[in-house]
Parts: C-alpha cells; sequence; structure tokens
C-alpha cells in the first residue's frame, strides 16, 4: 500500500486533509512513527482512509514514463541530484523486486540522460 508512505508526513499535513495522524496532531511524521511497531491489520485499515493526494504532497509515485516525464521539468529547470525510492518490495516481496529489476535500469537512464 503506497498509501501508508503518507504516515511518515506530520501531523498537520494530515490536518489539511481532514484525518488525525495516528500518531496525534503533534507527529512529526517520520522521526516520530516506528511504523514496525504498530499492528499490521491497523496499517492496512488506515490505508483505506487515506486520500492519495496526501501522498501526492510528499511523494511522486508512478511508472517509469510518469516519473520521467514528471521529473524532465525539473531537469530543464537546473535539478542537478534527485532521491529515488524503490518501496516495491515492501508491497511485492522479493519476486517483485526482481521483476521489475528492469523498470529501475530504464528509470535510471532516464533520469541520467534528462
Amino acid at each position: 500500500q503506497a498509501k501508508l508512505l503518507a504516515i511518515w508526513a506530520p501531523g498537520e499535513d494530515w490536518e489539511r486533509h481532514g484525518l488525525t495522524h495516528p500518531a496525534g496532531r503533534e507527529s512529526r511524521g517520520l522521526v516520530d512513527v516506528i511504523v514496525h511497531d504498530m499492528d499490521p491489520q491497523q496499517l492496512l485499515d488506515l490505508a483505506e482512509t487515506i486520500p492519495p493526494t496526501l501522498v501526492e504532497g510528499l511523494f511522486h509515485l508512478g511508472n517509469v514514463d510518469e516519473l520521467l516525464s514528471f521529473f524532465e521539468q525539473f531537469a530543464k529547470a537546473g535539478l542537478e541530484h534527485i532521491v529515488v525510492g524503490d518501496s516495491t518490495g515492501s508491497v511485492g516481496g522479493q519476486a517483485e523486486v526482481i521483476a521489475r529489476t528492469p523498470d529501475m535500469q530504464r528509470l535510471f537512464e532516464g533520469l541520467a540522460a534528462l
């Protein structure tokens, strides 16, 4: 569930979407939340309540073509460095990571060409 990345957003970001962060309004997100200490079923239930707009304000998610298109505008404006995080394994396991390795290679090659 990619939407669970929003757990690392501060409580005030959640509030802007009419939600309460599981760790409360004062939560600073990433520095206050240890996801591995949370109940897996609670996380799955929580994911159903998270609007995509909350996640989109934190991360850009998509397939290779969508990501390259999105970052092209930044490259044209002078972007020199980007941090790419592949969360495939957290959802699809090792088999999914192996299956998506060619996509990651194409993404990195495409980003380098920008």
